[in-house]
């Protein structure tokens, strides 16, 4: 019996608008509005293989379909604050320093407020919501 595994060069892979799943070698980005993922750098191997033999479910929302390929299997891909960066947090949009790691129930840690790695003593607050602030928020 043969095994079918993704060559261990593969290290990403996305689902585009119609349902198609990709691998890629390097992490995507999305091509403005053409409604698909692609490779940064185009001038490199571009030969992407196309997962559709294999049962990967559809997701929800194509841009959040990024996943990395670690031993041969999908793991979401999570864009977590470094460690130090600021970010909002809650429904209040309280104003947060994040401690750059997710807690065991997958919820962003933050510095207790407004403080640092530096300040906190290692207090640290869970936030399952949160975002990067935007240039105006930046500036305030």
């Amino acid at each position: 019996m043969t095994g079918l595994k993704i060559e261990d060069k593969w290290k990403w892979a996305a689902m585009d608008i119609n349902g198609s799943w990709i691998a890629y070698l390097d992490i995507p980005i999305i091509v403005g509005s053409n409604n698909y993922w692609s490779p940064r750098d185009r001038s490199k191997n571009f030969a992407d293989v196309s997962l559709r033999a294999f049962d990967i479910p559809h997701a929800e929302d194509w841009q959040d379909s990024l996943h990395e390929i670690k031993d041969g299997k999908l793991i979401k891909y999570v864009d977590i604050p470094a460690d130090g960066e600021r970010v909002i947090v809650g429904e209040n949009a309280l104003r947060r320093i994040s401690a750059g790691v997710l807690s065991k129930n997958g919820n962003l840690l933050c510095y207790f407020k407004g403080m640092s790695k530096w300040t906190s003593h290692g207090a640290l607050s869970e936030w399952l919501t949160w975002r990067r602030p935007t240039p105006k928020e930046l500036e305030e």
